[in-house]
């Protein structure tokens, strides 16, 4: 693979002579962007399914909310896998529908068994740790994490095609909540049979 002179690949402006399969995944995504009614419909249809399936299956038994979750994030992993390391722009796309999808339906679960685990007057403290805690991991370290990867770990290897494998290890990362969601499904019913016990 031949590549022309320029910045060192950490800028990310270094630029392959070959196809649209060999380019960077930033690249690939700019030449042909989704729209953005890709990522609002399937997280949108993801967060209102996702709620509704855990409130047909808890009703059977409570711990499905979160089993399901738990699921959910584990079945991201493939679709993420095919998002960051597929060649074709299409069936990048065509991976990042089910990933967002997956990746979104666990907020009303979510969301729901923080209100239902505490007492009422400390609701509102619950919902704002809970996004606090969200907001600093996934929108805060997240992007970091991902630009640590690229520039010290997978930018001196793969160079300006660091970016996919840095997207990969952090995906991966985020689905490994799925063993976090499965053992909290163990204990969630007797967790909120006693949450007024003094």
């Amino acid at each position: 693979l031949r590549r022309s002179s320029g910045p060192s690949p950490r800028s990310g402006s270094t630029t392959t002579s070959t196809g649209g399969a060999s380019r960077p995944l930033t690249k690939r995504t700019a030449s042909k962007r989704q729209p953005a009614s890709t990522r609002v419909i399937s997280g949108c249809t993801g967060v209102f399914l996702g709620g509704k399936l855990a409130d047909r299956l808890g009703r059977r038994d409570t711990a499905w909310y979160m089993r399901l979750p738990a699921l959910e994030s584990f079945l991201c992993i493939p679709f993420v896998t095919g998002f960051a390391l597929l060649a074709d722009t299409r069936l990048a796309v065509l991976s990042f529908i089910p990933f967002y999808f997956l990746g979104a339906a666990y907020v009303g679960p979510m969301h729901a068994m923080v209100q239902s685990l505490v007492r009422v007057r400390m609701r509102a403290t619950a919902s704002a740790i809970l996004l606090f805690v969200v907001n600093m991991i996934g929108a805060g370290l997240g992007p970091l994490a991902i630009g640590l990867l690229n520039d010290y770990v997978f930018g001196p290897i793969y160079g300006e095609m660091a970016i996919r494998y840095s997207i990969f290890v952090i995906g991966l990362v985020g689905g490994l909540a799925s063993i976090l969601f499965w053992q909290a499904s163990k204990s969630l019913s007797a967790d909120l049979a006693n949450r007024d016990v003094d």
